[in-house]
């Protein structure tokens, strides 16, 4: 595992790479919190990681990932463009439901590929209301009947 840090972090929890190696894929697992300036060192991980073992498939795990925010997208868009370069492409998995929402905002749900059941949507409870009963409405003694 390789940890990648820009120094600056404020929640004090700064990214993780490791690589592995599946049978048909070479994978990325991304963790912690990615920041803009970890993005070169994760981009730097994936080229050598692609030049010592060649896949057609690169898959991007982000099941520990801390929070999917822009600095994640840009990271994954990088990461597409160095897995194409190599004549692969990059896949994600485990990928939050926020970071699927995120993609589709900023146009980029075509660019960036999720695995489909990737986009987990964390358990909620559905919320309580009263249900509405009709609308009762007052005569205003100033209408006239129609």
């Amino acid at each position: 595992m390789v940890a990648v840090a820009d120094g600056r972090r404020e929640s004090g929890v700064a990214a993780s790479v490791r690589v592995l190696l599946e049978p048909d894929a070479l994978v990325l697992a991304l963790g912690g919190a990615v920041g803009r300036g970890e993005i070169p060192a994760i981009c730097a991980c994936l080229r050598e990681a692609l030049e010592r073992t060649p896949r057609e498939i690169v898959l991007c795990d982000l099941a520990a990932l801390v929070r999917a925010d822009v600095a994640v997208v840009e990271a994954l868009v990088r990461l597409q463009f160095i897995a194409r370069q190599s004549g692969g492409a990059l896949r994600v998995r485990h990928a939050p439901a926020a970071l699927s929402e995120l993609l589709a905002l900023l146009g980029l749900s075509e660019v960036v590929e999720l695995e489909p059941a990737s986009a987990v949507e964390p358990q909620r409870q559905s919320e309580e209301r009263e249900q509405r009963r009709g609308v009762e409405e007052k005569a205003d003694p100033g209408d006239l009947p129609g």
